[in-house]
């Protein structure tokens, strides 16, 4: 529930059932538990721009999945902390997380993280000058990726669109962007509606598009903002400085 929290942008609630979740697991000594919410509580400080400490915990989330062979966290993790060095634009770390991943999905992926990580693999290719290595990764990603969830179909979509405003075709950028912004927008997936939305509003050509976007954009961050905690908050203010 704390994940479909996650997906839905629904930050506050997610927070509190995680940390619920945690402190029982410490107390009962349910290894498997603090396993899982350590992990998620690094995608929530991941998503409210806690960069730094989302670090360290998905870190020791991956320690404990790892230490208990639980392939399905194991691969959750590497693919948030990924996602954490490509936010920081560190083509090689991201890379090395993908790397692990992938060889871990490639026996066993419940969860549909392939396509996502192949995306991911392609924006480092196209961070180092890899161009049609990227290309064809973003093409791959897109392609396999259309039985997965919609939340994931999202991180695709987003993480190829910010492999082609890499490498400059800001077409292919705009329309996988909108695609995102479109799905999630239908299915109440509030954070990537607002990645999708902000991303648009910077690499719109037309300025009467890019400032919808922007106030689109602006109008989603500011509601983030009234729901989130004291330090949440003031990370998530300088994640999305030019909104807020």
């Amino acid at each position: 529930l704390s994940e479909l929290l996650l997906w839905q942008g629904e930050i506050a609630d997610a927070n509190r059932r995680v940390k619920n979740a945690h402190n029982d697991a410490k107390e009962l000594g349910y290894a498997l538990g603090m396993a899982s919410s350590l992990r998620l509580r690094g995608e929530l400080e991941l998503e409210t721009g806690q960069v730094d400490r989302a670090e360290k915990t998905l870190r020791e989330a991956i320690e404990l999945s790892t230490s208990l062979n639980l392939v399905a966290d194991m691969i959750s993790g590497r693919f948030a902390l990924a996602r954490l060095y490509s936010e920081k634009e560190d083509p090689v770390e991201t890379e090395a997380q993908v790397s692990v991943a992938r060889v871990l999905a490639s026996k066993r992926d419940p969860e549909q993280f392939a396509p996502a990580l192949v995306a991911l693999h392609g924006w480092s290719c196209a961070m180092t000058g890899d161009a049609a290595d990227a290309r064809r990764m973003f093409s791959n990603a897109e392609r396999s990726v259309t039985k997965a969830p919609l939340p994931r179909r999202c991180q695709v979509l987003i993480t190829c669109a910010k492999g082609f405003r890499v490498l400059g075709v800001a077409r292919e950028a705009q329309r996988l962007a909108t695609l995102a912004a479109t799905m999630a927008s239908t299915n109440g997936f509030r954070l990537r509606n607002l990645e999708a939305r902000h991303m648009l509003s910077t690499i719109q050509e037309d300025p009467a598009a890019a400032q919808a976007y922007h106030s689109e954009s602006q109008g989603i961050a500011r509601t983030f903002m009234e729901e989130l905690e004291p330090d949440q908050a003031a990370a998530f203010r300088k994640k999305y400085a030019d909104l807020l």
